[in-house]
């Protein structure tokens, strides 16, 4: 009895996490004869708890908060180039699931305008 006790235990307290990475060229559509500017580096993340027999799928607003979150960080960005984005899932029971998405990449200025062709 001890030992089903404490396999219920081990089990209710344990947790899995997994992790899954993106590589995106840009959060935002430029305009064709804009001129984008890096500025600096910038990260943003956001999180959400859900319960349900399957974990949350990524939704665009999760990654817009993020990216938005990250934009507010670099004064005058209008959008993040190269960025990564991590989704990190964590399960618990396989009933409550733990979901953060975390975006880093170079914050960067648009510029509309004339792009001088050479």
């Amino acid at each position: 009895m001890k030992r089903l006790l404490l396999c219920l235990v081990a089990l209710s307290l344990s947790a899995c996490t997994q992790k899954f990475y993106s590589l995106n060229p840009q959060s935002h559509f430029d305009y064709p004869n804009s001129n984008i500017r890096p500025i600096a580096s910038a990260s943003g993340s956001t999180a959400e708890v859900s319960i349900g027999f399957t974990p949350p799928m990524l939704s665009g607003e999760i990654e817009r908060a993020a990216i938005a979150d990250a934009l507010s960080k670099q004064a005058g960005s209008d959008l993040l180039i190269n960025y990564v984005g991590e989704r990190k899932i964590t399960s618990f029971f396989n009933l409550i699931h733990s979901q953060t998405y975390t975006v880093t990449g170079t914050a960067a200025k648009m510029e509309v305008g004339k792009q001088y062709l050479k």
